[in-house]
């Protein structure tokens, strides 16, 4: 019976569910709603502004799966000068792969092959780099490096943890 209080934590909380409800309607191959949910996102008033900038960055996501690389480009570096580039620590490594997988789609497969390996190194990123780095030896025709790469994937799960508001 009380009306909404949209104080900055119940916003963001509001402003992060859609996000998520995005990230899953992805998941489901679900690219209208996805972005209805993130323009939902974008529409709740008074969230930090981290939350925004999750959301930037998982419509980048939305965009490389539709193909769509300049949006992609676009919405990662918003994302990414919302959230701003040394204050995320547990998020860089999947920004990383982020901007691999925008580097890849764009053509330019060495520079993605290079931030995928710079990735490794930075917690959160145990499978995504070797899945990726798998993919585009397959692509190249090396099946001994996909295979190796893919297996180091199959390891790496084991110690994964996901940080649920960005799609992976």
């Amino acid at each position: 019976d009380q009306p909404w209080d949209l104080s900055e934590q119940n916003a963001t909380e509001l402003a992060l569910l859609h996000n998520l409800l995005g990230v899953l309607a992805i998941r489901d191959r679900d690219g209208t709603e996805a972005r209805h949910r993130f323009r939902m996102a974008h529409s709740v008033p008074n969230a930090h502004h981290h939350a925004y900038g999750l959301v930037r960055l998982n419509e980048a996501f939305l965009a490389l799966t539709e193909r769509r690389t300049a949006d992609a480009a676009r919405a990662f570096a918003e994302g990414r000068d919302i959230l701003g580039r040394a204050s995320q620590t547990p998020l860089t490594g999947r920004l990383m792969v982020l901007e691999a997988l925008i580097a890849w789609q764009a053509g330019d497969v060495a520079r993605a092959d290079q931030i995928l390996r710079e990735s490794m190194i930075t917690p959160g990123t145990e499978i995504e780099p070797h899945f990726y780095l798998s993919r585009m030896a397959a692509d190249r025709g090396d099946t001994a490096t996909a295979r190796a790469e893919l297996i180091m994937a199959h390891i790496a799960a084991r110690l994964d943890k996901h940080y649920a508001a960005l799609a992976h």
